[in-house]
C-alpha cells in the first residue's frame, strides 16, 4: 500500500511517525544487571583463584571489541574502550579483532592501524573530539519531519551529503606522523572487519511517477546516468516487500530468485581466511578483503555511507569479493554499516568461543527505521535484534537520539562509568578476557 497519495493523507504520516519517533533501549545480552550471555554453554562462572587463572582461560580464545555505530555519540566509544582496556587483560596485550559499523569503523580502523595503549586511546579521543560533528548528527525528530515534509510537497530534495568532510577525518585516522597506515605491518594482522550494506540488492525503492532516477546508482551500465538530475524522496510503503531477506544467512530473493547477500564485510588477511570456511549459505555477508591502504579507506566510506547521511559507495575492486552474487546488470554499491552491529555472528559460527564486547547501541527510532525498511527492504531494528544476540558483554548508553549537539567530554565520561559499572563485576567473577 502506498501512503502518500495526497497532502492530507502524507501529513497525516508524517505526524504518525513524528509522534512515534522516541528513542528506546533495546535489551542487552550481557546484560548490565542479570549478568552475562551463557548461550552456547562455554563459559561458566568459575571461583576465580587469581589472575593467572583467570588470563589462562581466556589465552586462546578469541576477542572481538565491537564499536557498534551510533553517528555523533563516538566519543561515548573512547569512554567504554578507557574503561575495557584498563581491567581487560586481552586488551592490553593486543590480541584483538577490532569490529566497527558506521561511524564505528573509525575506531575499529584506527586501532587496527595503531594498535592499543594509553597514548593511543588519547590520540584518538583528540582526533574524535575536535571533529566538526554537525555531518554526523542524528536528531531523528528534525530528520524525521524533513523526510516527510519532502514527501508531502513532493519538492526536489537531497538527503545525502558527499563525502568531502569524511575523507579529512579518514585521513587523520589512518595517519600518525605523516605515514599513513600499513596493512602489511603491525596490529591489522589481528584482525579488522567492517560492516556494509548492499545497496544493489537492498534496494527497494518507488518513486513518483517521473522521479525515479534514470539510472540508479548500482546499474552496471552508467553511460546514461544524469549527474545534474534533482533528487525526490521515494514513496514510504507499509505491507509491500518486493524482495525478501532470509534472517539466517541474510540472503536476499526477489520472485523466488536468489540475488545476493544483504551485507558485506571488509575484512583483513587472516579474518578472510576463517570466514571463508563458512558454506556460503551459512554465512551471513559477503567477504570482501582488505589487502592495502586503499581498501581499508573504501570500507570506512562505504561504512559511513549511511542512509540520510552520506552519498552511497561504489566499489572499486570487486574481483575482492568471495563468492559475492553480483548480477551482470548491477555493480556493487553500499549503503552504510547500519545493518550488522556488532559483528560477531559470523565469527563465533566460526568458534564458537569468541568473545564479543560490545560498545552498545539503542534502537532506532520508529520513523527512521520504517523509512530504512521501505527503502532498503530490512528494517535495521530487525537485523540489531538478531546481531546482539552474539554479543557477550554490552555496554548501553543513556543518551537519546533527538539529543541535540551532545558535548563529546560528557559522553566520553558517561561511556567510562557505565562501563565500569557492567565490566567491573565480570572481572571479580573471572568472566572478562
Amino acid at each position: 500500500m502506498i501512503l502518500d497519495k495526497g497532502y492530507l493523507k502524507g501529513f497525516l504520516f508524517f505526524c504518525f511517525f513524528s509522534a512515534l519517533s522516541v528513542s528506546g533501549e533495546v535489551q542487552t545480552h550481557n546484560q548490565l544487571e542479570t549478568g552475562p550471555n551463557l548461550s552456547g554453554g562455554h563459559r561458566v562462572a568459575p571461583s576465580c583463584s587469581d589472575k593467572t587463572e583467570d588470563e589462562d582461560k581466556f589465552k586462546n580464545d578469541p576477542f572481538m571489541f565491537s564499536f557498534m555505530g551510533k553517528a555523533d555519540r563516538v566519543p561515548w566509544d573512547i569512554g567504554v574502550l578507557k574503561a575495557a582496556y584498563s581491567l581487560s587483560s586481552k586488551l592490553k596485550s593486543g590480541d584483538v579483532i577490532y569490529g566497527g559499523n558506521s561511524s564505528g569503523s573509525l575506531l575499529a580502523a584506527y586501532f587496527g592501524c595503531w594498535g592499543i595503549s594509553k597514548e593511543s586511546i588519547e590520540r584518538a579521543e583528540t582526533i574524535i573530539n575536535e571533529y566538526d560533528y554537525t555531518l554526523l548528527n542524528l536528531n531523528a525528530a528534525s530528520k524525521t519531519k524533513k523526510i516527510f515534509a519532502g514527501r508531502v510537497f513532493g519538492a526536489a530534495m537531497k538527503l545525502e551529503e558527499n563525502h568531502d568532510e569524511l575523507e579529512k577525518l579518514i585521513n587523520l585516522i589512518l595517519h600518525k606522523d605523516g605515514r599513513p597506515c600499513s596493512i602489511q605491518k603491525g596490529p591489522l594482522q589481528k584482525g579488522i572487519m567492517i560492516s556494509a550494506a548492499n545497496l544493489d540488492v537492498l534496494d527497494s525503492r518507488v518513486y513518483d511517477q517521473g522521479k525515479a532516477p534514470k539510472v540508479p546508482i548500482w546499474a552496471a551500465d552508467q553511460s546514461e546516468a544524469d549527474s545534474e538530475a534533482p533528487f525526490y524522496l521515494p514513496k514510504i510503503k507499509t505491507g509491500l516487500k518486493d524482495n525478501e531477506v532470509n534472517l539466517d544467512n541474510f540472503n536476499v530473493t526477489k520472485n523466488g530468485k536468489v540475488i545476493g547477500k544483504a551485507c558485506t564485510y571488509f575484512v583483513t588477511l587472516d579474518l578472510y581466511e576463517q570466514l571463508k570456511r563458512l558454506d556460503v549459505n551459512k554465512r551471513q555477508c559477503d567477504l570482501r578483503l582488505i589487502e592495502n591502504y586503499d581498501d581499508l579507506k573504501l570500507a570506512m566510506h562505504a561504512s559511513l555511507a549511511e542512509p540520510t547521511f552520506f552519498d552511497p559507495v561504489v566499489e572499486t575492486a570487486p574481483q575482492k569479493i568471495l563468492e559475492g552474487v553480483i548480477r551482470p546488470e548491477t555493480r556493487r554499491v553500499y549503503v552504510g554499516g547500519y545493518l550488522v552491529s556488532p559483528l560477531g555472528r559470523d565469527l563465533k559460527r566460526v568458534n564458537p568461543k569468541t568473545y564479543v564486547l560490545g560498545t552498545g547501541v539503542q534502537a532506532f527510532p520508529n520513523a527512521i527505521d520504517s523509512l530504512i525498511s521501505s527503502w532498503y527492504t530490512l528494517s535495521a531494528n530487525t537485523s540489531l535484534e538478531i546481531q546482539k544476540k552474539d554479543l557477550d558483554t554490552e555496554v548501553i548508553g543513556d543518551w537519546a537520539w533527538d539529543s541535540e549537539n551532545p558535548i563529546p567530554s560528557e559522553l566520553a565520561k558517561a561511556g567510562y562509568e557505565k562501563a565500569r559499572l557492567v565490566l567491573e563485576p565480570l572481572v571479580k567473577q573471572c568472566l572478562l578476557p
